[in-house]
């Protein structure tokens, strides 16, 4: 499969061709051209299309590609996009009517002018449906374009699913975020707005070429006008790593996860599937948008925005066709012949009453059973180490001492650590700050920091919700290394 990632004037690009074990020799190619693709969601030339698509082909690394089914990759853009609330008990059947109803009032568009889909999200009690739809015409110019290069569409994916998708397993079920989505590249960088159910709105929030710390301000900034507070920012492309985790949430003000160290730990599973080259590692962060297209299809086997529509709750009845068995009269025959032998067996042996020598039957002893009592499994904390927020100050006077803590956490698989300094070095003794709904793993993290740690309530206080971290852990003089 093509993952072919076509903005208004980018071509990217990786191929994925079965390997065995279920891997996947892969392929990629990306460029900026210097001419517009398509302006106002719209093919500008067919011809163009082709050629940027081909260049593409004949010059991905390691070797050109030879798949043929294209999985089209489309800006948000080119859609038409609604959100939908749904009623939580309604039947799978009849969610495309009611979708069909909300979107014949909303858009200037007919719907049979249109290939549209819907993703149904589900959370704490309620439904939404998200809704993309694509014109019917400007589908037809990108199948028209590939055509011309002997390719086929297997599926098209807006892009904000592609980088939802990145994400989505660090969500948790019982908290509601605001997150923006925001990809870092020289001169080029943008942002998307998603909350826990997905995409939030289908506006682009360009990152402005000066000073990318100050854009990204900006941005957040104009979102708290709109009366949207952020949670968090999920920061990509391969320019990103020169951020350093802990400094760009204290410049931003907003808690940000670096999407390099999300894919390590919550989608090592799909890395593994594709075959690297050793001498050129595959540098996802800029192919973010192609290896979330790639996970999308995966786990999102029924969105087919190009298929024509049907009932998503039910799938077409398969006909059953036995197969044309011929029988000669010769072997009927000896069918029904080895059927009366086998039953004349049956009933006349019993009959004749022979004894035959049979092997005497071991005695079975029955086994009494002692009931014993039940053994009840300590509780599991509901809260998961890799998505759990931590910041570590330093309050002993002790040089590196918080280092030497957020060491101790990381081997234990804590993967979201801050440090810093606490606002005075002469604390005698360790606290610790935890939110209300985090208080269930504290034990375990108290115990993974420092099992010889031993903290009574005075040490122990409530942080509140609005803080960016779950647990702040301030470290005294009786902290041992």
């Amino acid at each position: 499969m093509i993952y072919l990632f076509l903005d208004k004037n980018t071509v990217k690009l990786l191929s994925l061709s079965k390997a065995l074990l279920g891997q996947f020799n892969s392929v990629y190619f990306q460029k900026n051209h210097e001419n517009d693709l398509w302006q106002t969601g719209k093919v500008i030339n067919v011809d163009l299309i082709a050629s940027a698509v081909k260049e593409a082909l004949t010059l991905s690394r390691p070797q050109a590609v030879t798949e043929k089914e294209v999985c089209l990759i489309l800006p948000q853009s080119t859609f038409e996009f609604k959100v939908y609330d749904i009623p939580i008990d309604i039947s799978e059947s009849a969610i495309l009517p009611f979708i069909r109803d909300k979107a014949r009032a909303d858009l200037q568009m007919s719907l049979s002018d249109l290939m549209y889909d819907y993703l149904l999200i589900k959370q704490n009690g309620h439904a939404k449906v998200l809704f993309f739809a694509l014109s019917k015409s400007v589908y037809n110019s990108y199948l028209q374009a590939l055509q011309l290069l002997g390719l086929q569409i297997a599926n098209v994916v807006p892009e904000t699913l592609a980088y939802f998708k990145l994400f989505e397993k660090t969500l948790r079920a019982e908290k509601k975020e605001n997150i923006l989505y925001v990809f870092y590249k020289e001169h080029e960088s943008f942002s998307y707005l998603y909350n826990s159910f997905g995409l939030l709105y289908s506006t682009k929030y360009p990152v402005k070429k000066e000073g990318f710390e100050l854009a990204l301000k900006n941005v957040i900034e104009k979102l708290k006008k709109e009366n949207v507070s952020l949670n968090r920012i999920i920061l990509s492309g391969a320019g990103s790593e020169k951020f350093r985790q802990d400094l760009f949430t204290k410049e931003i003000g907003v808690w940000t996860n670096p999407l390099k160290k999300i894919i390590l730990n919550f989608y090592q599973e799909y890395l593994k599937l594709i075959i690297i080259s050793p001498s050129e590692p595959f540098p996802f962060l800029d192919y973010d948008v192609c290896l979330g297209a790639f996970i999308f299809s995966k786990e999102n086997t029924q969105f087919r925005l190009n298929q024509p529509q049907g009932d998503k709750s039910s799938s077409p009845k398969m006909k059953l066709k036995l197969p044309n068995i011929g029988l000669k009269l010769r072997d009927i025959s000896i069918f029904v012949f080895s059927f009366i032998l086998t039953f004349l067996a049956i009933y006349l042996i019993p009959k004749l009453n022979i004894n035959l020598p049979l092997q005497q039957s071991k005695q079975i002893v029955p086994v009494k059973i002692i009931p014993t009592s039940t053994i009840k499994p300590l509780p599991t904390p509901m809260v998961d180490k890799k998505t759990l927020k931590i910041k570590i100050l330093n309050g002993s006077g002790v040089k590196g001492l918080a280092a030497v803590a957020k060491k101790t956490l990381q081997e234990k698989e804590y993967v979201e650590i801050l440090t810093g300094n606490a606002d005075s070095f002469d604390m005698d003794k360790t606290s610790v700050q935890v939110k209300e709904d985090k208080k269930a793993i504290l034990n375990l993290f108290l115990t993974d920091i420092n099992s010889l740690l031993k903290l009574d309530k005075s040490q122990i206080s409530t942080l509140e919700s609005s803080q960016s971290a779950d647990i702040i852990l301030i470290l005294g003089k009786d902290f041992e290394k």
